[in-house]
């Protein structure tokens, strides 16, 4: 499934059936890099995430006894979406405790050994480095598309709030494929506060040294299409695996896929600069000749005629006329400008083109 807008983003945008009729393609000669988020984009990490905060706040409510205004109800998929998902993890954990009438000290002291911030910032970091090396897996098809924007040219870069990024990828065999990494100490070190941060995205844009507007955003959280709609980026992509496709289009996307199976690349066509001198290749040339049908295409204005300073009085060179007279009758022969056509065939006037 895709889903595609080309007119105003809004928040009352409807997501119709002919959206999913038109591919999302990443051009070659339109963008130089990509960056992806790491979770739910490129590996399946949401699912070992959940289970250690769940895991992690389900221990601090059982050894926590019940006071005025607090909620000790268990932590859902819906708590981890709402209040940790792209964030640092400190914040994550404020986040939550906030929504459920709890206040701790952020650091440890003689009152509150265990029960303080950092220590539950530590504790979930244990949880979640006991499963990542057995339960996390790459998205096979995150690793095809990977290859093919490298195969293209195109640089890639992931980032992820978390300061687990470059274990996650080392985990699932994909350490040394990106060309930049970004993970939480990158971001903390900057000042800056996750995937929702705009700045985290133009920080690896600057690292690939690419603009921003030559760079497509693929993102699976609300906050995540937010930041690279808001950045200036000049594709944002949804992935619908956590969120609606309705939802992250109304917050920017150009699009929303399923999978990253769903996006095509389109490399860029070689450039002049790349190609052969037909001067330095007669050999091959002479070769290619005698086996094919040969058609002659020719510009008008500065090829046929010299270059002047009134397009009206551009005539063709009589050494030209000569030979557009000698190769019609060898192959075919035609003449390409923006002129009318009118007015090139009253310049040319050589029968048979």
């Amino acid at each position: 499934m895709v889903t595609t807008s080309n007119g105003p983003r809004s928040s009352d945008h409807a997501v119709t059936p002919a959206d999913g009729d038109r591919a999302l393609t990443i051009d070659a000669r339109r963008f130089d890099a990509v960056l992806f988020d790491l979770d739910g984009v490129i590996a399946d990490t949401d699912t070992v995430h959940v289970r250690a905060w769940t895991q992690l706040f389900d221990e601090f409510f059982r050894r926590r006894a019940p006071r005025l205004g607090e909620d000790h109800s268990p932590f859902t998929d819906a708590d981890y979406r709402g209040y940790v998902d792209g964030r640092p993890r400190i914040d994550g954990i404020r986040n939550f405790l906030s929504s459920r009438g709890v206040t701790l000290p952020d650091q440890r002291c003689k009152d509150h050994v265990g029960n303080t911030v950092a220590a539950l910032d530590t504790r979930e970091q244990e949880l979640f480095d006991g499963q990542v090396r057995t339960r996390v897996v790459t998205l096979d098809s995150a690793v095809v598309l990977v290859n093919r924007l490298k195969t293209a040219g195109i640089g890639t870069a992931v980032h992820s709030s978390s300061r687990n990024c470059r274990s996650v990828l080392e985990a699932v065999g994909l350490d040394g494929t990106f060309d930049v990494v970004m993970d939480g100490r990158d971001t903390w070190a900057s000042g800056r506060k996750g995937n929702s941060d705009p700045a985290v995205l133009l920080e690896a844009a600057k690292r690939l040294r690419v603009r921003p507007d030559r760079c497509v955003v693929v993102e699976h959280t609300k906050s995540g299409i937010i930041a690279g709609r808001g950045s200036g980026f000049g594709m944002v992509v949804g992935v619908a695996r956590s969120c609606h496709a309705e939802d992250l289009m109304s917050c920017g996307a150009d699009g929303v896929i399923n999978d990253l199976n769903e996006l095509t690349v389109r490399p860029a066509r070689r450039r002049m600069s790349s190609i052969p001198d037909a001067l330095y290749s007669l050999d091959m040339l002479g070769a290619v000749l005698a086996t094919r049908q040969t058609a002659i295409l020719v510009d008008f204005d500065g090829t046929l005629s010299e270059i002047v300073e009134d397009p009206a009085a551009a005539a063709i060179l009589p050494s030209a006329r000569e030979a557009l007279t000698a190769l019609s009758m060898c192959c075919p022969v035609a003449v390409i400008s923006g002129r009318d056509a009118a007015d090139v065939k009253a310049r040319v006037d050589v029968p048979g083109l």
